[in-house]
């Protein structure tokens, strides 16, 4: 039997969505091939609002994508074994940040060809700044045997002597995607009276020569209150893997609006103008045609070589020089903008982008001569990287003079056994995203393996150490333990007594008695001492027991729980799809994790149905297998 052909991609940063997004959809429509998602676990724990996870989650969706997890080789290895055809990575080099990515890539089958992109203008082993230099020496080499590129190779004066064999000039692969402006703002202030302001205060680049950060908001908070007074407003855009300011709480001005959507739902043209510290959003400001400023210390430590032409703006009285240049100078700005981006050499044709990475997949997936095609084809050009997949679900923003960030934000950290966790999801993130995404709750997501980690197998106080310093430097107003029956209950709750901070244990199953029906792997990690010890102790010791439902609750009292309880209704419940009603039914669906016992419940009446009408289909997705009775 010959490979299957398999278009993966690594996402190790949360960023990377964006930078693989247009890629994953362009595979997805011109080749028979399967598309695997390779996430890396730092991915979703860098992910504490779950923004990410339901952008990789819906992306899956759109493509027909396998989602795998991954933190060690073998995982990566397992997830292509039997397969070949290429991998991308969305940042890939020897640098520390990278190495999740990295080792993805050395872990792949040599029946694989592997691509590093090129993920921002200045980007490791492309093109660097001093603080790159500072931060990660002269050269940075990569795993990849592809390395698409933006521009040619006189452009990139940091890419190694030893890569530039493997330099493939491709162009931005975000170009491969259009904007899904379908949620966009549209009470209030137009946006295109709006300038926008892009944080980017977690960058090496701002610490490299003192702390700009405190120069930059400063700035930011004087502009904004000099508008204020005009009555205008503006809009301030977090970066997507740092967000320094919701993360450190920092206040954000009445007259601000704080945008935490992906870029490719924001329509940037809208925009009267933008203001950034050196990062890649000036480029893609840019090419969204709006004036674009770069904002630097007022002492001109900062390098920013690599944007020089752009205005340069320190002080807030520079900032308000620009807002009127922008309003009055918009044609001439944006004329000598478009002269910049030719001499940067970025590829921006669209289609010519589209045309060589189709290229390079097809060659990836087409046998070599002398073996048989196993279906990899191109079926046309498609449109370029267009998303056209219906509504986004994203949740609703908080109603007006609700949450806006003015207030200090509330802190809460989750635990639980695994992370990404379905009912962490539908019982508090998705349910509190709202308050999430406008930064009146900072949310971090810790595991077990993380605690684990921290204590690095040491027993006694030597091991509780890390855990107390991450709860302090976190500095929860709340802790919730969702499903949670790992290590360190104990260590965690007495640290949270020390701080006077409440303790919420959610619990959503009878989980001291698991059944065996359940599976085998669920029955015997759900029943080991130290897990069912760590759930007594919460059930003790929780300030709060939060039960998903009115019987489950009435069964842990039997069971001796006295600790208050709020009980539940509807968790998370959804719209209706279809309303129901008698009509042809071509396929019936059965979706579950180690839920054959359900399943088996229905089998006769399922049987019996198929039996009576041939023409429909049952279908499985999950991990149940087939049941022999329907095979």
């Amino acid at each position: 039997m010959s490979a299957q052909p398999t278009v993966a991609f690594v996402l190790n940063q949360v960023q990377d969505i964006n930078t693989v997004r247009g890629l994953v959809y362009l595979a997805a429509r011109e080749f028979e091939a399967d598309i695997l998602l390779l996430t890396s676990r730092r991915f979703f724990t860098r992910d504490a609002r779950f923004v990410w996870s339901r952008e990789l989650m819906r992306l899956a969706a759109d493509t027909k994508g396998r989602i795998r997890p991954f933190w060690r080789p073998h995982h990566v290895a397992g997830a292509c074994r039997g397969r070949r055809g290429i991998a991308f990575a969305a940042s890939e080099s020897d640098v520390s940040a990278h190495k999740n990515s990295r080792m993805a890539l050395t872990a792949m089958p040599p029946s694989f060809l592997r691509a590093t992109l090129q993920h921002g203008h200045e980007c490791v082993g492309f093109l660097h700044n001093r603080a790159h230099v500072a931060a990660h020496g002269e050269n940075a080499v990569f795993a990849a045997d592809v390395v698409c590129a933006w521009s040619e190779g006189s452009a990139l004066p940091s890419l190694a002597p030893s890569q530039r064999a493997k330099l493939l000039v491709t162009g931005p692969p975000t170009l491969l995607q259009e904007a899904d402006h379908s949620d966009g703002q549209t009470d209030g202030e137009a946006d295109d009276a709006r300038g926008l302001v892009c944080e980017n205060l977690h960058s090496p680049r701002l610490n490299a020569s003192g702390n700009h950060g405190t120069a930059f908001l400063d700035a930011f908070d004087a502009f904004s209150a000099a508008l204020a007074k005009e009555g205008r407003h503006l809009v301030l855009r977090p970066h997507p893997g740092g967000r320094y300011v919701l993360k450190n709480g920092v206040p954000i001005p009445g007259n601000v609006t704080c945008e935490t959507r992906p870029i490719y739902r924001v329509d940037l043209s809208r925009h009267a103008y933008g203001i950034s510290a050196p990062s890649t959003v000036l480029v893609d400001m840019m090419l969204a045609g709006i004036p674009v400023a770069v904002w630097r210390d007022a002492a001109g430590g900062m390098d920013i070589t690599n944007y020089r032409g752009l205005p340069t703006v320190s002080t807030a009285d520079e900032w308000l020089v620009f807002d009127r240049a922008a309003q009055q100078e918009r044609e001439r700005m944006i004329a000598a903008q478009e002269r910049i981006l030719s001499r940067l050499g970025l590829m921006r044709d669209r289609a010519e982008i589209y045309t060589r990475f189709a290229r390079l997949i097809d060659r990836a997936l087409t046998p070599r001569a002398g073996t048989r095609s196993t279906g990899a084809r191109m079926i046309g050009t498609g449109s370029i990287g267009k998303d056209d997949t219906g509504t986004d679900r994203r949740a609703a923003p908080a109603p007006a003079g609700e949450a806006t960030g003015t207030a200090t934000p509330r802190r809460i950290m989750f635990l639980a056994n695994d992370l990404p966790l379905p009912t962490l999801e539908i019982s508090f993130l998705h349910p509190l995203s709202p308050l999430i995404e406008t930064g009146a709750i900072v949310a971090r997501c810790v595991e077990e393996f993380d605690l684990r980690a921290l204590a690095k197998g040491r027993r006694g106080p030597a091991g509780q150490r890390p855990i107390d310093t991450l709860v302090a430097e976190f500095d929860p107003d709340l802790i919730v333990f969702c499903r949670y029956s790992g290590p360190y209950t104990d260590v965690i709750v007495n640290a949270a007594r020390a701080m006077g901070r409440p303790v919420i244990f959610h619990i959503d199953d009878d989980l001291l008695n698991v059944p065996r029906a359940l599976g085998v792997k669920k029955f015997v990690r759900h029943n080991l001492p130290p897990r069912k010890r760590a759930l007594r102790y919460l059930l003790s010791n929780a300030d709060l027991i939060y039960v998903s439902t009115a019987p489950l609750a009435a069964r842990l009292e039997n069971l001796g729980v006295t600790q208050p309880m709020v009980r539940g209704a509807l968790v998370c419940a959804a719209d209706v799809i279809a309303p129901a009603e008698a009509r042809p039914v071509k396929t019936i669906g059965y979706m579950g994790f180690d839920h054959a016992h359900d399943l088996k419940m229905v089998l006769p009446d399922l049987i019996a149905f198929l039996d009576e009408h041939e023409e429909v289909a049952f279908e499985l997705f999950g991990s149940i297998p087939v049941p022999s009775a329907l095979k």
